[in-house]
Order: structure tokens, then sequence, then C-alpha cells
């Protein structure tokens, strides 16, 4: 991390220097690093941290960092000298706030909710009734949904909704009960080889513009985490 601040630190200078640029708006840790590095070199540089993650925590979450290794404890280090020296820090919601004050006491923060266009994702009967007759779905089946990506070690594990499922009909055999993955093609597999033999679930990669008519078919839309997190994704809602 140190020696990316000083190898990106030129390319910054000359976007400052060169190009005219004042204002940095940083989606990341890493790039809000560098850009009060540049800040703390030429004072009347702007910086907007938006961090869409508790970075730290998400690391150890998925197993790449230790709770309390050095990797850690940098980075929580570097995450309170962010949110003090940023102009302006932008939060997701209220819980980014209160979890930033635990280690910063005072920043300028303000909320800019995660965007969605809700009207594309409004619910259509049409669609739910021609999605379901597609997948051969009865009207009395309850259909689970989840959207999004899958990974084997990190947030959206498969195994978490292998388990939910089989929990559902060990409590009761006889639901009538249909898991629909919506999923990236490159994730499709994962999912596959976690369900197994399993029946009544279906793994569909749709393009963009048929999102909204597959999540029409659910009735419910899952998120399962291992660990508690300071967001949840719009997919969900």
């Amino acid at each position: 991390a140190r020696f990316f601040e000083l190898a990106a630190f030129p390319f910054m200078l000359y976007l400052k220097a060169i190009k005219g640029f004042d204002i940095f708006h940083c989606r990341s840790y890493p790039a809000a690093t560098i850009a009060i590095f540049l800040k703390k070199i030429i004072p009347n540089v702007v910086v907007l941290f938006d961090p869409r993650s508790d970075f730290p925590e998400e690391n150890v979450t998925s197993g790449i960092w230790k709770n309390g290794s050095k990797d850690f404890l940098y980075w929580k280090r570097k995450e309170r000298d962010l949110l003090m020296a940023a102009d302006a820090v932008a939060c997701i919601g209220p819980t980014y706030v209160s979890n930033y004050l635990k280690n910063a006491p005072i920043f300028n923060s303000f909320i800019a909710p995660n965007n969605v266009k809700c009207i594309e994702f409004k619910r259509k009967e049409i669609s739910r009734e021609k999605i379901r007759r597609k997948l051969g779905i009865d009207n009395d089946v309850k259909v689970y949904v989840y959207l999004g990506g899958r990974t084997k070690d990190g947030w959206h594990r498969p195994s978490f909704y292998r388990d939910f499922y089989d929990s559902i009909l060990k409590k009761n055999p006889s639901e009538k009960i249909k898991f629909l993955f919506l999923v990236p093609g490159f994730s499709a597999n994962l999912v596959i080889n976690a369900f197994g033999e399993r029946m009544n679930f279906s793994v569909i990669s749709p393009e963009f513009d048929e999102v909204a008519d597959y999540l029409s078919a659910g009735d419910y839309g899952m998120m399962f985490l291992h660990e508690s997190k300071i967001a949840v994704g719009t997919k969900i809602g």
C-alpha cells in the first residue's frame, strides 16, 4: 500500500498540475489514500471519500486478512486518517456513519443512498405469470430468489442457501418451494455444484433487461451473510 501511494503519486500530480483537476472522487480506500497524500502536499486539492464497504472488516470476513493482523490494523489507521482528512465522506446510509464514528470522532459526512432505478424493477404480474409458466412453476409454489454474484469463500456463499433449502424441507417435507438463482454465468457452476442432486432449483444468467421479469416470479428475496455488515445490497429491496 505504501509503495502504491508513491508509485501513483506522479500520475495524480499530473492530473492536478497539468490537467487541472481539483476534485478527486475516490470510490475506495486505496484511491482515497493517494488523493489525501496529494492533498497534504497541495492543500487546495478537494477529496470526496466515497467508501462502498467497510474495507478492513470486509477483508477479514472474506478470509484475506486476520482480525487484528498488521494489514487490518494498518487500514483501520488509514481509515481514521481518510475520514478526518477528506473534505467530505459519502455514506450510503446511517449505519455507515455510526460505524465510522467508532474510529473517527469527527468527520464531514453526508448520506447518499445507493442508487437503483426502481421503475425498471417494478413487480409485473404479466412477467410473473410468463416466467413461472416458462419454468414450470405452479401458482401454489413459493419461489425464493437470489440476485447477484457467487463466491465459494466470500460474502455470498452457495452453501448458505443450500442449508436454508434443506432446513425448509426438514421442517416441512411437503412444502412446495423453488429456489431461483439469478447469477452471472461464471458463478452458475458454484450453485449447481453446491446443490448437487437436490430438486426444485434453477440457475439462470439473465440479460440486464430480463432481470425485472425474473424477479417478478419470486415471492421472497434471499441474502444470507455469515458476519454482520453495515450495508445490505439494494438488490434485496
